[in-house]
């Protein structure tokens, strides 16, 4: 009996609902929801599911109405109250038969990630209607009412981690893993300032009350992580294993991160999780890039062993209640790793490993404390260097903005991921030339609306005084990047250059020259502000990008002669600092900019007698590069052939590292061009 009486009210609550979506029809045709978007779709379910219960227990029975009225005023959570409307209809979870498949949910209430062909596979009892009877203004109240709650947590959170190395009754019970209360505050603070920024991977208020309270969402493997990484934009002689030699900056953290692993390598955590990201990434910018793509193919394979990538009920506690913070942390290791996956595939030439498709966590991060946190560049009182070109006190703090950057970011990042699936894999030989062409279109308008949607306190202007703090510049520079990557095939060395006509080749090459301009001026504005030493590796790719297209163009060479040596420069100084993985795709570049790139002449008409284009150079123009009977001004070199334009002698020291003396950038050459996967999209890989 009673179960027929639930059975009922279903059924009511499901005529409900199509009755009002009926009116609701009758007033404004509903565009139908095709399976490719109902794949695509992010949950908040499980936000609706566990709004009604408490958050973590708030530390000494605190009231938080006094941070409520705060932030529900001017600030109610980072988002217009339409936003927050438009994602709570927007999302509605798997259907029962996809959370069937996925393994969502088992009959105790637990995340269960074994699909219907695993022998562990617990078939679901929910049913999907569950939680589904708001209409769109109640489940944006619920979302406003969740996000309330976690941005009062994390001003809580704040505060206590204001004193945390301060008071020696709380920094005396922290286990720091051996580290100094000082140093582990100045590499977390580091960690805070730059890192945390660019993927929001580690939720900083649950760290801090874990760090604090011996809670799961920091180990030791995850300290030593940051450690290790944070020491990359340290200063400090004494983080070197050996003080006289940079290269060993953070090493005994790294030896540490090592040996913790072998017992934590097999017990998958968030933690741990976060920690192989970490430290992978790091070793991939030094050029260290099989360790790091194992750590991280590792580290995705651990976030679905958790479940990160589904919305389910949250894990209940002893006490029955649902953990608001939790899922908070699980939605942006899964979201933060994701843009990992697709940034660094790029970066390496690799195929992604995560799946899109087969996500269905929540995009929308609740807690936007952090969009409004105050951020200038982190500056060390003990160290006489600092990260940004002026003086620190020049650079008045601003908004920090940090989750509508991320945002911004994980769209790009899907778009990246249809670019490489399409343009840059086996299968992108099987297009045909009107298919290949049509998806050049489809991207090339959704990268102009990811820029005409981008929020106007996201606008970057490259002639402003100032850059914007680097996880803000991220997004642009990946921006022009994919730009490229969706008109690269087309140029004659691509490998769908097939498919264009001379005339639209020349509209590929002016598209790619006027994207690879545009990353110039933004690599300018950063360098102007912050040093190169130190910037992300996603700049590094995108001022590599740049440099091999603009070498194919006489007519951007020839209007704008500093460009290629001053981004030839960048690379340099970016190798310098933190990226010495660079080494080897400068050698490759290098192997470009002195062999002979002929222009046709029927495209660029010779000018200067020497039966070559006016665009083209050979290595024999570098040593004429600086050379005073070659002419002044402006155009200095150029009418001989020197298509660089360079004018002056610097280029020359850069282009004669002492690294560059072995030749072994030849075994990557295949018909005088690289191969592909090391060329085409990604940079050159050096061995571990």
């Amino acid at each position: 009996m009673k179960g027929d009486v639930s059975n009922l009210q279903r059924e009511i609550s499901q005529l409900r609902k199509l009755v009002e979506e009926y009116r609701k029809g009758s007033e404004s045709p509903k565009e139908p929801v095709t399976p490719r978007l109902r794949s695509g779709e992010s949950s908040l379910r499980s936000e609706f599911d566990f709004a009604q219960s408490s958050i973590t227990s708030i530390p000494n029975g605190r009231s938080t109405s006094g941070i409520l009225e705060t932030y529900a005023a001017p600030l109610p959570s980072g988002r217009p109250q339409s936003d927050l409307e438009e994602s709570a209809q927007r999302t509605s979870g798997p259907s029962p038969s996809e959370a069937n498949i996925a393994g969502a949910i088992s009959r105790d209430g637990y995340l269960q990630v074994h699909g219907v062909t695993s022998t562990f596979h617990q078939e679901s009892v929910r049913t999907g209607e569950d939680g589904d009877t708001l209409d769109g203004a109640a489940k944006s109240n619920e979302l406003e009412s969740v996000s309330h709650r976690l941005i009062a947590y994390a001003a809580l959170q704040k505060q206590h981690e204001n004193f945390l190395f301060s008071d020696p009754l709380l920094y005396n019970n922290l286990d720091l893993d051996g580290v100094s209360p000082e140093t582990a505050k100045h590499l977390l603070d580091i960690h805070w300032n730059r890192q945390h920024f660019t993927y929001l991977l580690t939720y900083r208020p649950a760290i801090t009350e874990s760090l604090r309270t011996g809670g799961p969402y920091i180990n030791k493997l995850l300290l030593n992580a940051i450690y290790y990484t944070s020491c990359q934009y340290s200063d400090r002689k004494s983080l070197r294993a050996d003080p006289d030699d940079p290269q060993t900056m953070g090493a005994q953290f790294y030896r540490r991160f090592k040996e913790l692993l072998v017992d934590e390598i097999d017990k998958p955590s968030i933690p741990t999780a976060i920690a192989l990201l970490l430290s992978g990434q790091c070793l991939v910018a030094y050029g260290k890039q099989g360790g790091g793509w194992v750590l991280c193919g590792t580290a995705y394979r651990m976030i679905i062993e958790l479940g990160c990538h589904l919305t389910a009920d949250p894990r209940r506690t002893e006490q029955g209640s649902l953990e608001i913070v939790g899922t908070e942390v699980r939605k942006r290791l899964y979201w933060g790793a994701f843009v990992i996956d697709k940034f660094q595939s790029l970066y390496l030439g690799r195929a992604p490993a995560l799946r899109q498709s087969e996500a269905r966590a929540s995009k929308e991060l609740l807690d936007a404390f952090e969009e409004y946190e105050p951020w200038s560049p982190y500056v060390d009182s003990k160290s006489d260097s600092f990260d940004v070109v002026m003086s620190p006190q020049a650079h008045a703090p601003r908004p920090a903005y940090g989750v509508s950057s991320f945002k911004a970011l994980l769209r790009l990042a899907e778009i990246a991921t249809e670019i490489m699936d399409t343009f840059y894999s086996m299968e992108s030989l099987k297009l045909g030339q009107k298919a290949a062409l049509e998806r050049r279109v489809e991207f090339l308008h959704k990268l102009d609306r990811w820029q005409k949607e981008l929020p106007s306190h996201l606008l970057c202007d490259p002639e402003g005084s100032h850059s914007p703090p680097p996880h803000q510049l991220n997004p642009h520079t990946t921006y022009w990047t994919l730009v490229i990557l969706v008109w690269r095939p087309f140029m004659s060395n691509g490998h769908l250059s097939a498919y264009a006509d001379p005339e639209f080749r020349s509209v590929v090459d002016k598209e790619c020259a006027a994207a690879s301009l545009k990353i110039w001026a933004l690599v300018k504005t950063f360098k102007n502000t912050f040093t190169l030493q130190r910037a992300p590796y996603i700049l590094c790719y995108a001022a590599y990008h740049a440099v091999l297209v603009l070498i194919h163009s006489r007519e951007t060479r020839v209007n704008f002669p500093d460009c290629v040596p001053y981004l030839w420069s960048a690379l340099v100084d970016l190798k310098h600092g933190s990226h010495a993985g660079l080494t080897r795709p400068l050698q490759m570049l290098k192997s470009k900019l002195t062999e002979d790139v002929v222009v046709p002449s029927e495209s660029y008409p010779a000018e200067n007698g020497n039966g070559r284009g006016a665009g083209a150079f050979c290595a024999g123009d570098i040593d004429m590069v600086g050379d005073p009977s070659a002419g002044a001004g402006p155009g200095a070199g150029i009418g001989t052939g020197a298509g660089i334009g360079i004018a002056n002698a610097d280029f020359l020291q850069t282009l004669d590292l002492d690294a560059w003396n072995t030749p072994f950038w030849l075994d990557r050459v295949v018909g005088n061009q690289l191969l592909q996967d090391d060329f085409t999209f990604g940079l050159g890989s050096m061995p571990f």
